[in-house]
């Protein structure tokens, strides 16, 4: 009896042990997401309106995620060590080493930085900037190129500027290809607008951007000591960014869906992106920087 009861738990035993299978193959983590080839050519440019983004992530995604029965859940391409490999779209950084705090406050910027001091004139503005809850224009500078520039809100000085470059070296850090937003003071003198410019807001309606239209976005700025405070990005490293993510969101089905927002992405690794901001050990903040410097 006890020879049966032995041999029958050993053939239990042997049961459960081929019962499961490994998730990850025997052999080194992924560690490179080789996804940099071509897989479809550059789709056209597409704005989502306000109100429809809205709407659309308010009432209609859920729902019709609700009827699709597509509930969220983890993050199904992890690699073995249950992270995000580098990527197209992601490299590790602040997970994997150390950041000096010099390395976080500089971010994806590099050495071309905006003159506060340059000859007035020399910040010509070659366009409106058409939406966005921000308002704002686009300047082209001889030698460093093209940049956003956006302002606070009147009733709220500081808080957008503030945030959008300290949230940019966050995810910079963390691993995103995030663009370079600094914060600058300069005299308006140094602005010299280009004539004939229209702008197309929210709702469609185009209107001229003119001395006029400048001036309401100059006077409601944050300012110090004479000079106007808005959040500078440049051109060219934003339109890559957007141009990628279109590109993927796009090209890539069950990837990223399309939209005007990273926010509305049904990714399977979005479930792990709010997760790489936590548990990180940051450098203690760099002291305020002074106009024209990240800050």
């Amino acid at each position: 009896m006890d020879f049966r009861r032995r041999l029958l738990a050993l053939a239990s035993l042997g049961l459960l042990a081929c019962g499961g299978s490994n998730r990850f193959p025997l052999r080194a983590p992924m560690l490179e997401d080789t996804d940099r080839r071509p897989f479809a050519p550059m789709p056209a440019s597409y704005a989502s309106p306000f109100a429809w983004d809205a709407a659309n992530q308010t009432i209609f995604r859920p729902i019709s995620r609700f009827f699709a029965v597509d509930p969220a859940g983890p993050a199904v391409n992890v690699n073995a060590l249950d992270e995000v490999p580098n990527s197209s779209w992601f490299v590790n950084r602040i997970g994997v080493r150390p950041m000096t705090p010099a390395e976080v406050v500089r971010g994806s910027c590099d050495d071309k930085v905006l003159d506060p001091d340059a000859p007035d004139g020399s910040w010509l503005i070659d366009h409106g900037k058409d939406n966005g809850a921000n308002p704002g224009f686009r300047v082209n500078i001889p030698g460093l190129g093209k940049f956003m520039l956006k302002t606070d809100p009147k009733e709220e000085p500081e808080r957008a500027t503030g945030a959008t470059a300290i949230s940019a070296r966050v995810y910079h850090a963390a691993g995103y290809f995030a663009p370079c937003d600094v914060v600058v003071y300069f005299r308006p003198s140094l602005l010299k607008l280009k004539p004939g410019l229209q702008i197309t807001n929210n709702q469609g309606v185009t209107k001229p951007f003119d001395e006029r239209a400048l001036e309401a976005i100059l006077s409601s700025a944050s300012h110090s000591d004479g000079l106007v405070r808005m959040v500078a990005a440049g051109w060219e490293g934003r339109r890559r960014l957007r141009q990628s993510f279109c590109a993927r969101s796009r090209g890539h089905a069950g990837r990223l869906q399309p939209s005007s927002a990273p926010s509305a992405c049904d990714s399977p690794r979005k479930a792990r992106r709010p997760r790489l901001l936590r548990g990180v050990q940051w450098p203690v903040c760099a002291p305020r920087g002074r106009p024209g410097t990240p800050e």
